[in-house]
């Protein structure tokens, strides 16, 4: 009885054994065949065909010489947190830059920033700074002109520098840094 026990266990094991083998054979007959139905990779696009904001590598570039939309937050000395929104006007051609303008406001102070770049990636300003409020490294109450280089897209970084134009705190002459940017 025992033996009989065990010759139908190791008959049963067989047969789960097979179908196992067979469920497997199956899988890869249908991976095999899906296979070779799918298509290839697509053919390369011209470049020539690409709208303008590929070729830049802006995501967020608007049709040529149309008006888009900049918006963000920043972290830096001395505005320490601030937001920002704007407008680019994208350029006629490809091989040009849009204008910038943007406003930013912040626990630091008020800036108003103008210049060329592309959406997305970077952009050049000139920057008026006036702090207010609880700026950082600088007292409040002063103004500043500046430049800043930023790149990134969606997150950045940039760089900044201040010279001060009015106000007379001591030793706040100068101001700048780096700063961190989520936004377009």
């Amino acid at each position: 009885m025992i033996l009989h026990r065990v010759g139908a266990e190791v008959r049963a094991r067989r047969r789960m054994m097979r179908l196992a083998l067979c469920v497997m054979l199956a899988g890869v007959g249908m991976a095999r065949a899906a296979a070779a139905q799918e298509p290839g990779p697509p053919p390369p696009v011209p470049v020539d065909s690409m709208p303008p904001f590929r070729e830049f590598g802006g995501i967020f570039m608007p049709d040529p010489g149309r008006i888009g939309f900049l918006a963000g937050i920043r972290a830096y000395g001395p505005m320490r947190r601030s937001g920002y929104v704007g407008l680019i006007k994208a350029p006629r051609r490809r091989d040009r830059l849009g204008y910038t303008a943007e406003l930013e406001a912040g626990q630091g102070g008020v800036q108003l920033a103008a210049g060329r770049g592309v959406t997305g990636t970077w952009r050049m300003h000139l920057n008026v700074l006036r702090t207010w409020g609880d700026p950082m490294w600088v007292e409040p109450g002063q103004t500043y002109m500046g430049a800043e280089l930023r790149a990134g897209i969606l997150l950045g970084f940039g760089l900044v520098g201040y010279r001060r134009v009015q106000g007379s705190a001591r030793g706040d002459a100068w101001a700048g840094g780096l700063t961190g940017v989520v936004g377009i």
